[in-house]
Order: C-alpha cells, then sequence, then structure tokens
C-alpha cells in the first residue's frame, strides 16, 4: 500500500475516521508517556542488578492481566469496555503519582509492571471497539488509517515527553496521560451507537475457548506443523536476545545519563517518537522490496540479523575499548524496533498463511502469548542468578551475538517448512495464493520454484511445476528450455502443459528436438496438443509424425496438419458424413465403407474450384473425424484427449447424439460430458429436455448427468431447465438440480431464479424436514437391523433435504451469512450454534421465509447425533400435521406408513419391506424373499450394512442393489487366493468366510460384512485368501458396477476414504507391534 492510497478516503469514512480517529492517536500517545515516565523512574531507582525484575514482572503481570481482560471480555460491551479501562487507567496513574512522589524507590517496580500491562490492555481494547463499529469491508479501509494514526500518536506522545519534562518534571509525565486518556474517554462517549457487538458474534460463529483450554489445541498444532513449530523456536531466540538488548540499553541509559531520571525520560520520549516514525515509514516505502531480497525465512528473522550485527560492533567496541558502545546499543535497539515491527513482523503474518486457519490461530495465541513471554523469563531469570558478574553490561554482547545467530540459523531453516506448507495448501486447495498472499511473498514463493526446478530430485521438480501452475508464475526460458532437453518424460509434459496455461512457446530448436519421432509417445502428443497451426515452420517435422508407429502419434500429427480451423462448409459436409456413417446410435453402420468412399470423394472433390472448397481436408483427416467414436471410447489416454481436442475443435451438432450415447461407457464418459457442455447449446439442451421430460423409467444416475451437463452448458436457457428438476421428487435428481442452479447464480449475476419458486421450494423442504424429524423420533424406538437401517435413511434424507434449503435460501439471500449459518447451526457448542441462528434470523427477514428460523432453533446436537425439539417446531405447521397423524395408532404401523406418504414414497417403500422382512423372519426364522423385487431390496438393506456404503443414500444405491448378483458356495470352497486378479465386492448374505495370510487365520466373517473391497478401489491382485466355513451365500458387486456409482454419489466417496483410513491405521499398528 502507498501512502497516497493511505490518505485517500471516501466520503462515507470521514464522519468514522473523525471519531475513531482521534481515540488511536490519544492513547498510543499516553502509552509512550506512561512507558517513557515508569522505565525512566525505575532506571532513576534501581541499579543494574535489578534490571531482570523490570523485564520478569511486565511480562509475567501483563500475561495475568491479558487472561483476566479475556476471562471478562464478555460481560459487557466493546465501547464499556473501553471506557472503564479509560477511567480505570486514568485513576490509576492518579494513585501511582503519589505512590511516586512519597517512595519512588519502593514503588517503581510495582509502577512500571501496571503501567506496561494497561497501556498494552487500552490499546488492545481499542482495536477491538473500533472492528465493533464499522462493518468488515469498511474496516479493511480505514483500518490502515487508524494504525498511521496511532503511529502520529505515538510520536506525539515521544516528542511530548520531551518538550514538557523539563517544565513539568517526571511525575508531572503521568498527568498528562490522564488527560489523554480522558480526552480519549470522551470521544468514545460521544461516538455514535456503532458499536452494538450484541449482533457481531452472530457474523462470526467461532468457538471462542478460554484461554487455558487452547494451550493444548494451539501445542498439538505446534508439534503437528513443522513450519508453526520454526516460527515458535525462531520466536523465543529473538525474544531472549532481544531482552539481552534490552537489559544493555537501559543499564546503558542508565549510566550515560547518570540516572537522571528527567533527562532519561526525554531521552526515552524522542527514543520512542523517532523510531515509530521510521516504523511507519518503513513499512509504507520499503518493506516490500526487503523481503523480496532477504525472502520468507530471513525476513522473518531479520531482527535477529540487526541483533547479530548490533552485537558484534558492540562486542568489537567494547574489546577496543571504544568510548561509544552506547550509541551503537542505542542504535542496534532503534534499529532492531524498526526491522522487526516492519518487516519481521509481516514476514511471520505471510509466513503462517498457507496452514490451516485453526491452527496458525490457535498457535498465534501459543506463540504471542506464551513463548515470547517464557523467553523474557528465562533471560531474566539467568541474569538474576549471574547477578554482579553481568554489572558490565558489555559483557554481554557475545551473548547476544550467539543468540542472534542461532535465530537466524533457525530463520534460514523456515524456508523449506514454508514451501512444504505451501505445497499442502495447494494439494488441499486450502488456500488461494493468487490473491491472499502479498506481491513479496509471492516473490518468496518464484524462488521456491526456481530452486526446485533447478533440483535434480524429480520430486523437486514436480513440486515447483506445481507451485508455478497455481500460482502463475512464469517460468524462466532457461529453467524451461533444461527441463524439456533433460528432464523424464512425466515432467516434460508437465512442463509444457504449464508453458501453455502461461502462454509460453518453446524456441524452435526445443520443439523440434520433442517432435523427435524417438521421443516418447507421451512427449510427442503432449508437444502437439500444444504446437499452435500458426507455426507453420513446423509442419515437416509434423509431416514426419504421420506415419509413426503409434497411432496416438500418427493420429495427432494428422489432426495439425489441417492448414486452418475447418470453415463452414467442411463443417456441414463433415456433418453430413457423420449422419450417413452412423445407423442413428452414434456407432459407424457395419455396411458403409463403399458409401465412405464416395463421401472422401464427395468432400475433397467436389467444388474444388469455388472460393467454398476445403482444399486443408485430406482424406487421412476425414477418416480421423470417421474415428471419433471409437477414439472417445479408446483405452489409451492420449486417444481419448484427442478425440475431446477434435469434438470441440469441430462442434458439429451431428455429434451430440454420439455422445450421449457415449454417456452409457464408463471410459467415454467423462470426455462426453466434458464435449457436450461445449457442443452448440441448442442442439444439446434439447436432448437434455428431451431425456429429462422422458416418461420412460430411466436411470437416476442417467438423469443426475443430464442436469450437470445442462450446468456445465450454462446460460439462461440451461438455467431454466436445470429449475423445472428442483421440483422433481426424483431424490437425487432434486440434490444435484438446486446444486446446479446454487452455482450456476454464483458465478453468473444474470442468472436469478423467480423468488416465488424459491419460496415455495423451501417451504416444502421444511415441510418434508418437520416430517423427516417426528419420524427419526418414532423409528428410534424400533428394534431390528432393518429398522435401524431405515432410521438412518431418514436421518441422510434429512441431512440432504437440510442442504438443499440452506442452498435455496442463497439463491435469494447473500450467500456467506447462510453459509456460516448452515456450516454452524448444529455445532454442538451451544455459542456457536446460538450464533449461528441468530445470524440465520437476521439474514433472513421475509415473512414466508421464517419459517426456516423456527425449524434451525428446534434443531440441537447431543452424543454425536442431531436432536429435534418439539418447542422450536411448534411453529411450524407441518409438525402439528405430523403429530396428528401419529397420534391415530395402530397395530401395523399405519400412522407411520401415512407420514411416510406425506414425505416420501420411496423411504414409505423401504418401510412396508422392513415390515415385511421382519415379520417373515419372525414367522419362518429367514427364507427366500416371495419377489424379485423383494430380493432387490434384501440386496439393498445388506449392502446399506456395509461400511462403503452406509453413507450413500438407498435411492443412488438401488441399482447396485439390482445388478448385484448372488453367489452360493459350499463348505470348503476358497473364493480366490492371495495374488489372484480381483475386480468384485462380496458381501456375506449368509454362512461364514474365513480370511487367511500366509496360512494364518486374520478374521471371520458373517452376514452383512464385505470382504474384497480393495479390488473395486484399485487394480492390486487380492491380498488374502478366503475360504468358506460354512455353506454361504454372498452378493457379488462388480468393478464398472461400482465405478458408476462412485460417479454421483459423495457419499460413497467418503464411504472409500474411511475403509482407505481403517486400511491404514491397521497396517500401522500392525507394524507397531
Amino acid at each position: 500500500m502507498s501512502l497516497t492510497k493511505l490518505v485517500r478516503i471516501r466520503s462515507s469514512d470521514r464522519k468514522v475516521l473523525a471519531f475513531l480517529g482521534p481515540v488511536f492517536a490519544l492513547v498510543t500517545a499516553s502509552n509512550v508517556v506512561t512507558i517513557s515516565f515508569a522505565k525512566a523512574l525505575y532506571l532513576a531507582h534501581n541499579d543494574s542488578e535489578a534490571l531482570p525484575w523490570m523485564f520478569i514482572s511486565a511480562a509475567v503481570f501483563t500475561m495475568i492481566l491479558s487472561i483476566g481482560y479475556v476471562a471478562l471480555a464478555g460481560k459487557a460491551d466493546a465501547g464499556r469496555r473501553l471506557r472503564s479501562m479509560l477511567a480505570l487507567a486514568s485513576v490509576s496513574f492518579v494513585g501511582l503519582g503519589a505512590l511516586s512522589r512519597s517512595d519512588p524507590a519502593q514503588y517503581s517496580l510495582l509502577i512500571f509492571a501496571w503501567s506496561t500491562g494497561i497501556g498494552q490492555l487500552v490499546m488492545i481494547q481499542s482495536w477491538s471497539w473500533s472492528a465493533n463499529c464499522v462493518p468488515t469491508r469498511q474496516a479493511r479501509r480505514l483500518f490502515p488509517m487508524f494504525s498511521a494514526l496511532a503511529t502520529a500518536g505515538a510520536t506525539g506522545g515521544g516528542l511530548l515527553t520531551k518538550a514538557l519534562i523539563e517544565d513539568v518534571g517526571l511525575v508531572g509525565l503521568l498527568f498528562i496521560a490522564v488527560v489523554l486518556l480522558l480526552g480519549a474517554m470522551i470521544v468514545v462517549h460521544w461516538t455514535p451507537g456503532w458499536d452494538q457487538d450484541e449482533q457481531t458474534p452472530a457474523s462470526e460463529p467461532e468457538e471462542q475457548a478460554s484461554p487455558l483450554k487452547r494451550i493444548p489445541v494451539a501445542i498439538a498444532a505446534l508439534r503437528s506443523t513443522p513450519l508453526l513449530a520454526r516460527i515458535a523456536m525462531l520466536v523465543f531466540l529473538v525474544q531472549a536476545a532481544s531482552v539481552i538488548l534490552d537489559y544493555q540499553f537501559s543499564a546503558a541509559i542508565q549510566s550515560h545519563f547518570d540516572q537522571k531520571s528527567d533527562e532519561m525520560a526525554g531521552f526515552i520520549g524522542i527514543y520512542y517518537a523517532v523510531s515509530n516514525t521510521v516504523t511507519f515509514l518503513m513499512a509504507f516505502m520499503a518493506t516490500g522490496k526487503l523481503s523480496r531480497v532477504l525472502g520468507i525465512g530471513l525476513s522473518s528473522a531479520s531482527a535477529a540479523i540487526v541483533l547479530a550485527i548490533g552485537g558484534a560492533v558492540s562486542m568489537a567496541l567494547g574489546f577496543f575499548g571504544a568510548g561509544s558502545v552506547f550509541w551503537s546499543i542505542a542504535a542496534t535497539s532503534f534499529s532492531e524496533r524498526i526491522v522487526g515491527f516492519a518487516v519481521a513482523k509481516q514476514a511471520m503474518q505471510a509466513a503462517v498463511m498457507p496452514v490451516d486457519k485453526r491452527l496458525a490461530e490457535s498457535a498465534r495465541f501459543l506463540i504471542d502469548g506464551v513463548v515470547s513471554r517464557v523467553g523474557v523469563v528465562v533471560v531474566s531469570v539467568i541474569f538474576l542468578l549471574l547477578g554482579s558478574a553481568i554489572a558490565d553490561y558489555t559483557v554481554l554482547s557475545p551473548v547476544l551475538l550467539v543468540v542472534a545467530i542461532l535465530a537466524v540459523l533457525v530463520g534460514m531453516r523456515l524456508a523449506p517448512a514454508y514451501e512444504h506448507a505451501l505445497l499442502e495448501a495447494l494439494r488441499d486447495k486450502k488456500l488461494k495464493l493468487s490473491t491472499e498472499l502479498p506481491d513479496w511473498a509471492r516473490s518468496e514463493a518464484s524462488n521456491i520454484v526456481s530452486s526446485g526446478l533447478r533440483s535434480r530430485d524429480s520430486q523437486e521438480v514436480e513440486r515447483g511445476l506445481l507451485i508455478a501452475k497455481e500460482m502463475k508464475i512464469p517460468l524462466g526460458k532457461d529453467d524451461a528450455r533444461r527441463l524439456l532437453e533433460q528432464a523424464p518424460a512425466e515432467i516434460v509434459v508437465t512442463t509444457l502443459e504449464v508453458m501453455h496455461e502461461q502462454e509460453m512457446l518453446p524456441d524452435p530448436v526445443s520443439i523440434r528436438a520433442l517432435l523427435n519421432p524417438e521421443r516418447s509417445v507421451d512427449v510427442i502428443c503432449a508437444m502437439l496438443r500444444v504446437l499452435p497451426q500458426t507455426a507453420s515452420d513446423h509442419a515437416i517435422d509434423v509431416e514426419g509424425l504421420v506415419d509413426h508407429a503409434s497411432d496416438a502419434v500418427s493420429s495427432y500429427a494428422i489432426n495439425w496438419l489441417r492448414s486452418s480451423q475447418v470453415n463452414t462448409r467442411g463443417r456441414e459436409r463433415l456433418g453430413k458424413r457423420v449422419n450417413a456413417l452412423t445407423d442413428g446410435s452414434g456407432d459407424t453402420a457395419p455396411s458403409t465403407r463403399q458409401m465412405a468412399e464416395y463421401m472422401d470423394n464427395d468432400l475433397l472433390d467436389e467444388g474444388q474450384d469455388t472460393p467454398e472448397a476445403d482444399h486443408e481436408l485430406s482424406a487421412r483427416y476425414v477418416h480421423l473425424v470417421d474415428r471419433i467414436p471409437s477414439l472417445v471410447r479408446s483405452d489409451d489416454e492420449q486417444m481419448r484427449r484427442l478425440a475431446l481436442d477434435m469434438l470441440v475443435d469441430l462442434s458439429l451438432p451431428e455429434h451430440v447424439s454420439m455422445l450421449f450415447d457415449a454417456l452409457e461407457d464408463p471410459r467415454a464418459r467423462a470426455i462426453a460430458m466434458i464435449a457436450l457442455a461445449r457442443m452448440p447449446e441448442e442442439t444439446v439442451l434439447q436432448r437434455i429436455y428431451a431425456g429429462l421430460m422422458s416418461d420412460e423409467d430411466q436411470d437416476t444416475n442417467d438423469k443426475v448427468r443430464l442436469v450437470l451437463i445442462a450446468e456445465r452448458v450454462g446460460g439462461a436457457a440451461a438455467a431454466n431447465l436445470v429449475e423445472g428438476q428442483m421440483e422433481v421428487e426424483n431424490i437425487a435428481v432434486r440434490d444435484q438440480a438446486v446444486k446446479s442452479i446454487w452455482r450456476m447464480s454464483g458465478s453468473d449475476n444474470d442468472i436469478s431464479p423467480d423468488q416465488a419458486v424459491v419460496t415455495s421450494l423451501v417451504q416444502n423442504e421444511v415441510e418434508r424436514l418437520v416430517n423427516y424429524a417426528v419420524l427419526d423420533g418414532a423409528l428410534s424406538t424400533r428394534k431390528g437391523d432393518r429398522q435401524a437401517l431405515l432410521a438412518a435413511e431418514v436421518r441422510l434424507l434429512r441431512a440432504r433435504a437440510e442442504k438443499r434449503l440452506f442452498r435455496l435460501l442463497g439463491l435469494v439471500y447473500p450467500r456467506e451469512p447462510i453459509e456460516r449459518a448452515w456450516v454452524h447451526y448444529r455445532n454442538p457448542d451451544r455459542r456457536i450454534r446460538s450464533n449461528a441462528i441468530e445470524l440465520l434470523d437476521t439474514t433472513v427477514d421475509d415473512p414466508e421465509l421464517r419459517v426456516v428460523v423456527s425449524y434451525a432453533e428446534s434443531t440441537g446436537y447431543q452424543s454425536g447425533r442431531s436432536q429435534t425439539t418439539g418447542a422450536g417446531l411448534m411453529a411450524i405447521p407441518a409438525f402439528t400435521r405430523a403429530m396428528s397423524m401419529m397420534a391415530d395408532t395402530s397395530e401395523d404401523g399405519g400412522p407411520i406408513d401415512a407420514l411416510l406418504h406425506q414425505t416420501d414414497p420411496w423411504l414409505r417403500e423401504l418401510h412396508a419391506y422392513a415390515l415385511k422382512a421382519d415379520r417373515a423372519e419372525e414367522n419362518s426364522e429367514g427364507g427366500p424373499m416371495a419377489s424379485s423385487h423383494d430380493d432387490v431390496m434384501e440386496k439393498l438393506f445388506l449392502l446399506r450394512g456395509v461400511e462403503l456404503f452406509n453413507q450413500v443414500p438407498a435411492d443412488q444405491l438401488l441399482p447396485l442393489a439390482e445388478l448385484a448378483a448372488r453367489g452360493s458356495y459350499q463348505p470348503g470352497t476358497v473364493i480366490f487366493n492371495a495374488d489372484d486378479p480381483g475386480d468384485q465386492l462380496y458381501v456375506v448374505v449368509s454362512g461364514e468366510v474365513i480370511i487367511e495370510r500366509d496360512g494364518q487365520t486374520v478374521a471371520t466373517l458373517g452376514r452383512g460384512q464385505a470382504f474384497g473391497e480393495m479390488a473395486i478401489l484399485d487394480d492390486a491382485p487380492r491380498s488374502a485368501t478366503v475360504r468358506v466355513e460354512e455353506l454361504t451365500e454372498c452378493l457379488l458387486v462388480s468393478h464398472d458396477d461400482f465405478g458408476e456409482l462412485l460417479d454421483i454419489a459423495p457419499g460413497l466417496a467418503r464411504g472409500v476414504m474411511r475403509v482407505l483410513t481403517m486400511r491404514l491405521r491397521n497396517t500401522l499398528e500392525r507394524l507397531n507391534s
């Protein structure tokens, strides 16, 4: 930020600045005056051996006051707290003045400790009060100005001390400080009623644990995050070195001014005035440049560098007996204060940006509140033990030098830890690095990229390329050329992709080398993908690849060699050819080879003398277009990518039918969905509309994919189509439609659903949620596995409905408060939950939508499960209707069935089957189900009991249950051996199997338990042998069917993560044992 930007404020900010700005100036001026008084008083009445007590008392007393302040912070609003703090400080300073007159030597330590602690708390409360007075966006504009005014106040306080010390004396400084504080208190009193912080907690529903409870969390954060641990060590060492210097500086002031309090106070005042001014100017003018030069590590340790240099100079001057040691120490202290605040502090704040915010916040509390104070106390205790041995303060210069050098070494080790945290943030997508990091920190990331790309370790090179890609850091030409010439094939491919995104092209020599037929297939194909068709100088190189042994290379070369984009006439003819070469299903008809030859002549020869002729379309290219349907389904990833490039390039409406058919093929599905989103909008949306409106019993997964494609097409027409699916009965389609329209409206301001429609949908969702809540309570008393699974399904449906509900609200109201309320309104912490509901209450102002607040108030959280209280639901008419249904008791569960019918026909079907199956087991002890429908339902319940599937809604799991086969095995049968290939998951329906590894039985599994799940997660061989212990029946789920479900069921992905985590934990336990 520049000074011109700092002073440029909006007219709406002037009133706020006029009231709040003087408070910062007055409070900081008072703080400098009181510190000058207290320090001068202590130095004048105590010898150097007592200096450690000054540091210890200030550190410990400030810590005690801070903890007490945090404990009492919630007892009053911010304005009242600040006024009370100002009044307390004013009254106490008057009392301290009296004490200093009566016996300054006896009370000097108490006066220094109190003045330091209360001054810091007043400053903290001033910032807290201002944060409650202005909205967040305005605060971002004004806080730099407040900081500038605070610096100006500190400068004014120092100059005031120097100017008035001879006239009012040392004690008179306290009364000047009181006048300044009273002025601040008057301004706060007359400030308009902005500080209404009873609403601020709702905007930040974050957990505010007590200080003592936060310490274990912070320690865990330091232990788990190397970057935070090194920052803590750096802070400790820098603080220790700073205390050593402060001891030297205080002792030097005593000696230089012969313990004359007035002169010392004047000097200290000037010291603070000049250092604050220089710090302010340096922060705006030179911080970024210094940080770019030093890097993140040395920038964070910049104060330690100054201390090391100062220690070395003071040691040299002391060794040679020079008389200017005082000014050397004073200059070191002055420089350390400036660099510490202007460079080191900002560098450390930037260094923790890649770290998870919750971890960083806890760690800051520990580092700033405990580690730094411990550093002060430890060094001060050592000084006390040394006693008169350090009466000559110059003997501490070597110690200062050593401690400062240690701090610098820790700072140098900060860069690798910062790089590691940066990579973790990139992988987890937790950080928007391009917008959150300051320019100089981006420069540090650029240095990381450069060093990574020059490494001989391929992993380091990949890390460098990853950061360059995510942060859009340009690759150096020399680095790029070296990688393209020397790196392994996979790194060359990544380098080309990064260069392409950055609109960089390799030099001609590198291009020719990469197009060498001897290079790997992946490298050649990557080069052809990024080589612009305007690079005509390389046409000969590409022509040499047309007959390459690799079909992928040859195809890419043929595609590239068309001299330009296919023109209108060429596209029309290719479209006719696509129609002629298909039999209506998108596949080439088996009897069309003669037609293809005729079409070649028609396309290539007809109209050669007309302006619209398509000379660029060679026979090879035309046949390559013919092959697109097979390329889309190819097992070769390179061929599938080529098919996508050609589809997007041509955008032929005639390909749309083929792409919709390709959605049925797992290999082609991803390519087809991407390509359809880039095909002619009208043609694609017509097919989507037809598919969604079809009366045929279309697969749920197919409909979900159609909604996803409409979302990717985008635009108002697609949005209207998606909106129509927000009211359908199919829950999975309804989920996806709401999610899609929520995302579309967030990325396109022109998409805004009709508010009346959204209001109606919200009311419908609330009614569903009320019914789910009543059902959850009723089913929780039922016994049996099926009833438990049915209750779990109700809770899953409830969670999905709540997600839809809040996303619908996000279509009407600002997203940020709605999302915050959504995340936190079920939090187990009562305060956080209360804040979230308050935020929802202040946001949702439409009377027709207030029913959402009533529902949210009825929810709770206990013993790891959401609860609902009738008191909150009484305000919702749907609750009364639901309870009246439940009151109509009957022996066969009719009321629940009626309520299920009101909620969801699918849930009613599950309930009916569960009752039927339970009764069948009671009457006949199991036995086969009476119909194929019952068989599917039984398989569905079995699959839901498997860990892998227990978070997948039953309606999404149903297709898998329909496809799951049954297998029967005799005792002693080996279902599969270790190291056998496998592509099926097994679920035990009845009987028992044993799992063997190396001849040892490691597990015995029965009904409802699964085995072989790793085979559908990867292609690795079986890890164990499975043998049948007794007559056993199993369900078999294939790898391909599982992949179908994984595409559209987020709950399945969570199940996969749980299984993998459990497997990893078991492996680690075995290794440890």
